[in-house]
């Protein structure tokens, strides 16, 4: 028995004329009537009464055309919805949660899908974010999320794998009033007294006096703008304040080196994700 009789069946029987079922379904009336007549013979009965066809011309269901009928619309209607149900789950983009910190520039967080995008087109981005880098570590330990993004200045959690989505130096911002905007380079040791706005999207203690803790790094321009501290900002960012000054930070000693900064990708090394092994790869 194919779905193609019960096709032919049920527009026989909701139709009562061969005629019109064969027009009903863009077919020959031939081809109707030898597919009724070859179902019949498979199920061994009569589904419309033979008495009435050829003494009145008319199609009349038997007993057990009726019940057949009533059947054939479920296996049908069951068959439409398993095929619906399976294309369905074929289109139907699966989730990846991807966190980030609190505070991360969204220019940061739209490159960081855009990457992931490019490389998983099949799956929807979920982004979750997080008050710290902390919270975002343990929620990738976890297996709560696939990926995150966020800033570092060289180092993350030894578990981590990383890639580099941008990179340039960590810059003081301040006040273009404050006594070390005429400074071309600035060192650790030279901020070790200043009032420091730390902002909770860039690890690192760059002093010991924190007067101030934000999670944006355009407050901490603003604030800095009214001469209310210093902060570290990523030379890579764009910050829509005028009167402050950015100078570059490099580590103590004559021979120091500028401090980098980087906004990553991250995922767990040991990681039996698929889609981390394909992300892996494609770099």
């Amino acid at each position: 028995m194919e779905f193609r009789q019960l096709e032919y069946f049920i527009a026989v029987a909701e139709e009562l004329s061969f005629g019109r079922a064969a027009a009903r379904l863009n077919i020959s009336q031939p081809a109707v009537s030898r597919q009724i007549a070859l179902l019949e013979e498979e199920l061994n009965t009569e589904l419309f009464d033979a008495t009435q066809k050829t003494r009145h011309k008319r199609i009349v269901l038997t007993e057990e055309g009726s019940y057949f009928y009533q059947e054939a619309l479920k296996i049908l209607r069951q068959s439409k919805e398993m095929t619906d149900g399976l294309e369905r789950l074929r289109t139907r983009r699966k989730t990846v949660n991807v966190g980030y910190c609190a505070g991360l520039p969204g220019e940061s967080v739209t490159l960081a899908l855009d990457f992931l995008n490019q490389r998983l087109p099949a799956f929807e981005l979920k982004l979750q974010a997080f008050d710290s880098l902390y919270e975002m570590y343990e929620a990738l330990k976890k297996d709560e999320i696939l990926f995150a993004t966020g800033l570092d200045t060289g180092s993350v959690p030894a578990e981590m794998d990383t890639v580099v989505l941008q990179e340039g130096r960590v810059q003081v911002c301040m006040s273009v009033q404050h006594p070390l905007a005429q400074e071309e380079r600035l060192n650790m040791h030279q901020l070790k007294n200043e009032k420091w706005i730390e902002c909770s999207a860039l690890p690192g203690r760059f002093s010991e006096r924190v007067s101030q803790q934000v999670s944006d790094f355009g407050l901490l321009a603003g604030l800095a703008e009214r001469g209310m501290g210093l902060g570290a900002v990523p030379s890579f960012y764009r910050l829509e304040v005028s009167a402050i000054c950015r100078i570059n930070l490099f580590s103590e000693g004559a021979h120091g080196k500028v401090i980098s900064c980087r906004q990553t990708l991250l995922f767990r090394k040991n990681g039996n994700s698929s889609l981390v092994r394909q992300v892996r790869d494609s770099c």
